[in-house]
């Protein structure tokens, strides 16, 4: 019992020694790299060994551009229309507002907003050289692509395929027209790695979107040099590590609950074997650090 509270004494006398350091300072840090900027409050626990870090990177890269859509696949289906009319010698036609591509509106944006907290480690006393550990706490969209048409081009697909549809039912004793096909909107849906996708509705416009997700809790593990906690009221600390974010998977507002077999079909292959296989993000940062007392 002696030797335990001998043991105890020492334990309590050691730790409030080093505690002389503890939440004695704090300073705030401006970040830049690899995971975007970001802010940062640091202070010492238990000695100046051990600091903990707490902070939030913005999100950052986004990009917004128009790209050309053949509608010649749209086309094709009110050829095939007219053409079975006109085989059958129906009077009705369709008109084709489809003649030529149209502008998408493509909006990406690589997102980097997260929380973070971290413990640096410095094992040595007059060494600014350091470990860190800790995670990263963010949303699970990493990389996000918007596609949206105008207004106009969603009106004139859904009238014109309620009049397709209006025809079919018009003439369906007929078995050409039966037959023929006639699915504007099927023409809007492709299948990705067994996956079907469909052209949805948005504020009146045709809209596509797809991320890259992944873990929303990210382990963290680096080293650097620099104090968080500087000895001069001005400092700048370098990091180099990494966060773990699991098997990247592609998500999509677009997917459907079925699988259609008449959707044009892709296979990504190799490109999907290697985006489910990066599963770290590296990191290298540059931080202006200020001490504030």
């Amino acid at each position: 019992m002696k030797r335990l509270l001998t043991t105890l004494c020492v334990l309590v006398i050691a730790f409030s020694a080093n505690a002389q350091e503890a939440f004695k300072h704090l300073s705030i840090g401006l970040e830049a790299g690899t995971v975007g900027t970001g802010v940062q409050l640091a202070l010492p626990i238990v000695s100046d060994h051990l600091v903990l870090t707490a902070g939030y990177n913005f999100p950052n890269y986004s990009f917004n551009t128009t790209i050309p859509y053949g509608t010649g696949k749209l086309s094709d289906v009110i050829s095939n229309v007219n053409n079975t009319l006109e085989q059958v010698s129906v009077p009705d036609r369709l008109s084709d507002p489809f003649s030529q591509d149209i502008q998408v509106s493509l909006n990406t944006r690589m997102n980097f907003g997260a929380a973070k907290a971290l413990l640096e480690y410095y094992p040595w006393k007059n060494v600014s050289f350091h470990i860190v550990a800790g995670a990263y706490f963010g949303t699970d969209d990493l990389l996000f692509a918007e596609l949206m048409t105008d207004r106009e081009f969603w009106r004139n697909i859904n009238s014109l395929q309620a009049e397709v549809n209006a025809i079919y039912d018009k003439y369906k004793e007929i078995p050409e027209v039966v037959a023929m096909d006639h699915d504007l909107l099927g023409r809007l849906k492709v299948t990705v790695d067994g996956t079907t996708y469909e052209v949805k509705e948005k504020n009146g416009c045709a809209f596509a979107n797809a991320s890259i997700a992944i873990a929303k809790v990210r382990p963290y593990f680096g080293i650097g040099f620099g104090r968080s906690i500087p000895k001069s009221h001005v400092a700048v600390q370098f990091d180099l590590g990494a966060w773990y974010h699991g098997h990247p998977s592609l998500k999509s507002d677009n997917a459907t609950a079925y699988y259609d077999p008449s959707a044009e079909s892709f296979n990504l292959g190799a490109a999907a074997d290697l985006l489910s296989g990066i599963c770290i993000w590296p990191q290298l940062s540059l931080k202006l650090i200020i001490r504030l007392f």
